[in-house]
């Protein structure tokens, strides 16, 4: 859920189209969290966010072809 307290599940609609890396930057542009995933053989993945201060949190997905980034709240 966005906004969140303390996990956030990222889902991608076709499986064949994973991200490779899973990129978490904080509002002042840090790299907080970076994920190189491999085959997961699913269309999600969870990340624990309960240790994050509060505040806005960009996400990053990189595929073989696509880069998309999304805003999220950590309460």
């Amino acid at each position: 859920p966005n906004p969140t307290f303390n996990s956030i599940t990222i889902e991608w609609k076709d499986i064949h189209a994973q991200p490779n890396d899973i990129r978490v930057f904080s509002s002042d542009g840090q790299l907080v969290r970076n994920f190189v995933i491999d085959n997961l053989g699913t269309n999600q993945i969870q990340i624990d966010a309960s240790k994050w201060i509060s505040g806005l949190y960009l996400i990053q997905l990189i595929t073989d072809t696509h880069e998309a980034t999304r805003k999220i709240l950590k309460y």
